[in-house]
């Protein structure tokens, strides 16, 4: 392994320096190990860091010396938030086109209140936090998710039209895939999307996972990944934490290699400084 070593620039303006001492992966660091994917050398793994605040420009306003990012939690609490949470509220309001106020006005009710929405992926940790901003603005049910199906069923498309279907509208008029494989997610849900739904998937979509010896493929434009209907869509915060709207995830702290195998209901994480 070789050791790339590059100096420290001093802080000007309204930057900030901070001490990394843990992060975590997210998909893309799984695809860039494996693939290369959007990777530019120099380059350093791990989407999420946590850490120390050790120099600041001259017109930082609200950081100092020794501040922690995200007072009230551990640091390895606070990797398994942020880039996730982002993720989740970025596909509500931007991909879904649903509003997300804040603050949450007293008595909010949102449009599509009564709308059904498919989270395929659910016991991801951006699926987790989906439905927790979900929950938050009062879409369906107050458990969150209002009824599972297990996405390996070879029946689960029929599952789920059988129970949703009403009539010739769209059983789900909105969807969200945290998966983004084609064998693993958008095979089954360009047969669910029907005309008029609005579907978000976490992009690349991938044509073959990698193995030991082969390199994965990918693509980074969902519309060619399968036959969608005519008129689907594809659309590629402190205080909800302080608040406990969102709540970190378990983080075993395993490498890279674990979040190879697909684990799922946890959040990987490691130690990027001892000191």
């Amino acid at each position: 392994m070789r050791s790339i070593n590059t100096p420290t620039i001093s802080q000007e303006y309204d930057e900030i320096l901070i001490h990394v001492k843990w992060t975590a992966p997210t998909p893309l660091d799984l695809h860039q190990a494996d693939g290369g994917l959007l990777v530019e050398p120099p380059h350093r793994t791990g989407s999420t860091s946590a850490g120390i605040v050790v120099e600041v420009g001259p017109d930082v306003k609200h950081f100092s010396f020794g501040d922690r990012i995200l007072d009230g939690f551990s640091l390895e609490q606070v990797v398994t938030l942020l880039e996730n949470l982002v993720t989740a509220f970025n596909t509500i309001s931007a991909d879904l086109g649903l509003p997300t106020p804040w603050p949450k006005p007293e008595g909010y009710v949102p449009p599509r209140a009564k709308g059904k929405v498919l989270i395929w992926g659910a016991s991801s940790s951006v699926g987790q936090l989906t439905i927790a901003v979900l929950k938050l603005y009062g879409y369906r049910h107050s458990k969150g998710a209002e009824e599972v199906f297990d996405y390996r069923s070879p029946s689960v498309v029929d599952d789920f039209l059988k129970t949703y279907q009403e009539g010739d509208a769209s059983a789900f008029p909105l969807i969200v895939d945290c998966v983004g494989s084609q064998a693993g997610s958008v095979d089954a849900l360009f047969k669910v999307a029907q005309s008029g739904a609005t579907i978000a998937i976490m992009l690349p979509v991938i044509f073959m996972h990698a193995t030991e010896e082969e390199a994965p493929e990918y693509s980074m434009d969902a519309n060619t990944s399968a036959p969608w209907a005519g008129g689907v869509s594809l659309e590629i915060i402190p205080s909800l934490i302080a608040d406990g709207y969102v709540t970190p995830d378990r983080f075993p702290t395993k490498a890279l290699d674990s979040f190879w195998k697909g684990m799922s209901g946890k959040k990987l994480i490691w130690r990027a400084s001892e000191e």
